[in-house]
């Protein structure tokens, strides 16, 4: 039995329900496990769902679960189809539909594999049960922009190293991992872990499919162990170690700070922080805020650190635009009243740039030549468990 694409990278319907009937069977939630939330649109089976991992033949075959959304409210997660075959482009792909946010308006959402809603003591959770090779697959079209064959390698080999990572730190105990004491979920939907928004282009889906075959089973380590992943969208000219901007992080030395290929294309932007803002969200007056490298952190009041992930989530908690990147400059406006942010890159800056991963493409490196770049000295390994 195998829980995959077949050698034409879609669903075979009749292989589905037989992996349906040997979880019900055999991989299943102990009982102190949450429970399925009532029925919405369509009736779904009270009982037990299968763990957030099912090892299924190959490591790609293997199940993953993936948290779609948490609501407070039962009626703000509507399940159109927890699961059934759809026809796109003369195939069969087995896929799933909801809708979010209780309104009729929202727009519906379809993810590969099947969905349940599980009620636990912070509401219900939209979960989405999927393979690792279609979670990979999913991940490419969300995050890439390009459908460059060596780029979506590249980050096709990341993800899989990610998803491999976080299954190993579970087994291991949950120490470290993204998700720690989670029970129904591996891994989120958000950028928390990477941006994941199910199957909203077919064609680029299949194109995100071939790649992830090409690179079937591959992860990216640094001697015994894989590595830390990190990508952004944009790093702005230069690539950060990650253990610089995330304290958190040891053992990194395979980063290096240095010039990306990416600068002479870099997005710059422009952020408008009003002091009276900033002064509510941190409780006190704001009259001069910084940006601190080499270990970065921002620094308000020249006394006060937060690294960038808390001052990102108090910023989050509030109406002002989200920080784009570490790398600004950041000057008070006494006409606006306010603190003006010019900056570079979107995203943090470590790990695998993406633009300058096209860039490197364009002058003719493949994924490997890519991965090499911003990895320095790590290896391919196949994994499996």
């Amino acid at each position: 039995m195998n829980f995959s694409f077949n050698d034409r990278d879609f669903f075979a319907a009749p292989a589905f329900f037989q992996f349906l009937l040997i979880i019900a069977g055999a991989f299943i939630f102990s009982s102190s496990f949450p429970g399925i939330a009532p029925a919405f649109s369509e009736e779904i089976t009270r009982g037990r769902l299968p763990e957030y991992f099912v090892r299924s033949g190959l490591f790609d075959d293997s199940t993953i679960a993936v948290l779609i959304d948490r609501k407070k409210y039962a009626s703000d997660i509507e399940i159109i189809s927890s699961g059934g075959v759809q026809r796109f482009f003369g195939k069969d792909f087995f896929c799933s539909k909801a809708r979010l946010g209780g309104s009729r308006k929202s727009p519906v959402l379809m993810f590969p594999g099947f969905l349940a809603a599980v009620e636990d003591e912070s509401g219900y959770s939209l979960i989405n049960y999927l393979t690792v090779r279609e979670y990979i697959a999913s991940v490419l079209i969300s995050e890439l922009e390009t459908q460059n064959p060596d780029v979506m390698r590249a980050l096709a080999v990341l993800v899989r190293t990610l998803v491999f990572k976080e299954i190993d730190k579970r087994f291991s105990g949950g120490a470290g991992c993204r998700h720690p004491g989670e029970k129904a979920f591996l891994i989120c939907a958000r950028t928390h872990c990477a941006s994941y928004r199910g199957l909203f282009s077919v064609k680029s889906y299949l194109k995100a499919l071939s790649a992830v075959k090409d690179v079937s089973g591959m992860a990216l380590f640094a001697g015994a162990a894989p590595v830390e992943v990190f990508y952004s969208a944009c790093c702005g000219g230069s690539v950060t170690r990650a253990s610089e901007i995330y304290h958190y992080v040891s053992g990194d030395g395979y980063f290096e700070n240095k010039p990306c290929l990416c600068g002479a294309e870099a997005k710059k932007w422009r952020n408008i922080y009003p002091a009276d803002e900033l002064g509510r969200l941190f409780g006190f007056a704001v009259y001069s805020l910084q940006a601190q490298h080499s270990p970065y952190f921002i620094i308000v009041n020249k006394k006060f650190k937060y690294s960038f992930d808390s001052f990102i989530s108090k910023i989050e908690k509030s109406r002002l635009s989200r920080l784009k990147s570490p790398f600004f400059e950041a000057a008070y406006d006494d006409g606006l009243r306010a603190f003006v942010l010019n900056g570079r890159g979107m995203g943090h800056s470590a790990g695998l740039c993406i633009r300058g991963s096209s860039i490197i493409q364009k002058q003719g490196g493949d994924y490997k030549k890519i991965l090499n770049y911003y990895y320095k000295s790590c290896n391919l390994k196949s994994v499996d468990l």
